[in-house]
């Protein structure tokens, strides 16, 4: 015979039940909530992905050299591979953005990961440069946008008061993919062959899949509009934030995205002909190597210090100093002739990149809403993709006497074109 409770006994019980669940959920509300100990665990997880994703990138760099001889098809021809791997991620950069806004930002790193480790194997396998446009410039580079695009979004979502410190962090992910991945990608080089260091990379590229699982799709973003509002236009809002031209009405933000991809034209060449560069003065691979790795280190601290610089002094002037020292460090390259000399452009130039990127993503993404950002800097990167496209084959079919006279023109225009920007 069983014993039944009081009802007094029974009402103590659920009362401490009801505290236990309300005990439980404050925890979680807790650790969930922005600036908090998991935002930054996110925000370690983002950069780490942000570097093996673009290090990735800019591994073309090193194995270029090895892809002229292997495939003799000049060196603008094989430019071009590697331009539109960098290119993609701003050419899918729409496409990314809305595949992050419907489908979240987990799902989005995660399935850009595995294009990325797909088409890096895949890449290892061709034996045409052509199928090279296809395997690397096409899957590896949609991989990298995804993935790119997915973060840049969501990982400055998880804080409030260090928004901008976080976007420098992630912005230094450039500079750090160069310290971390162009070593790695020497040492396979030297251990086995071009083909052996793509499928190394797919590999290290898999971390990403696994990492970018931690992402919450349910953390809510920051709302500009009333609950009852947003309840009533659920319908239109979400219709509006899948098709989102909106932010091509701020004239500030047309300018900035139009400049910026006239000024990344001339920046993004000098970088994939370094390696080649370097071998014609006569200086080695692995020397060659550690002036990547230079750059990258230059631009992870640029990038670091620039977000606080651009609290200070905003970010259209950073942005300017950076193109200022861009400009003179890439019209100077050609008259390095020796290591010490290419160092010297090596560090100044990765100064001017970390400056550059962290001015022009805070810049574009300070006149940009909440329900723009994801797709608006997807715009952005398109624009600058399409400038990474036609930049390094440009910079293959110039000789060292033109490079100074062109690089003069072309960032005197860039640098008057910007100072325009100050006034709005």
């Amino acid at each position: 015979m069983t014993k039944t409770l009081p009802p007094e006994r029974i009402n103590i019980l659920h009362e401490d039940n009801q505290i236990e669940i309300e005990k439980t959920n404050i925890s979680q509300k807790k650790w969930r909530q922005r600036d908090s100990w998991w935002s930054w665990i996110i925000c370690a997880f983002g950069v780490i992905c942000m570097i093996i994703v673009l290090g990735c990138g800019y591994c073309f760099g090193i194995v270029f050299s090895d892809l002229l001889d292997v495939f003799r098809e000049g060196k603008s021809s094989t430019a071009w591979v590697g331009s539109l791997g960098l290119a993609a991620l701003g050419l899918f950069g729409p496409i990314s953005g809305r595949l992050t806004v419907k489908f979240g930002a987990r799902v989005v790193v995660v399935f850009g990961s595995v294009f990325v480790a797909v088409g890096l194997l895949l890449t290892s396998f061709v034996k045409s440069l052509f199928l090279m446009f296809l395997t690397y410039g096409g899957i590896f580079g949609f991989g990298t946008s995804l993935v790119y695009i997915a973060l840049f979004d969501v990982v400055p979502q998880y804080f409030l008061k260090h928004r901008t410190m976080v976007t420098g962090l992630l912005a230094m992910s450039t500079g750090g993919g160069m310290v971390v991945m162009i070593p790695i990608c020497q040492a396979l080089l030297n251990a086995y062959d071009w083909r052996g260091a793509f499928r190394g990379l797919a590999c290290i590229a898999l971390i990403v899949f696994f990492l970018g699982w931690a992402l919450d799709p349910s953390f809510v973003r920051e709302q500009t509009e009333k609950p009852d509002e947003m309840h009533q236009n659920s319908r239109k809002q979400w219709r509006k934030r899948i098709l989102d031209f909106s932010m091509w009405q701020n004239t500030s933000f047309v300018i900035f995205v139009i400049v910026g991809s006239f000024i990344h034209l001339g920046h993004i060449s000098s970088p994939l002909h370094l390696a080649r560069y370097c071998v014609e003065i006569g200086i080695s691979k692995d020397l060659a190597a550690w002036l990547y790795s230079s750059i990258g280190l230059a631009s992870l601290v640029a990038r670091v210090r620039g977000a606080k610089l651009c609290e200070v002094i905003t970010s259209v002037r950073v942005y300017i100093l950076a193109v200022t020292t861009s400009a003179l460090s890439s019209t100077l390259l050609p008259f390095a002739t020796n290591w010490i000399g290419i160092l010297c452009f090596s560090l100044s130039y990765g100064v001017a990149d970390g400056l550059m990127a962290i001015g022009f993503i805070i810049s574009v993404m300070e006149n940009l809403t909440t329900e723009q950002k994801a797709q608006g800097f997807g715009f952005s990167q398109l624009f600058i993709g399409v400038a990474s496209l036609g930049g390094p084959p440009l910079g293959g079919k110039r000789n060292r006497s033109s490079l100074v006279k062109v690089d003069l023109d072309t960032n005197s225009v860039e640098l008057l074109v910007v100072d325009k920007v100050t006034v709005l």
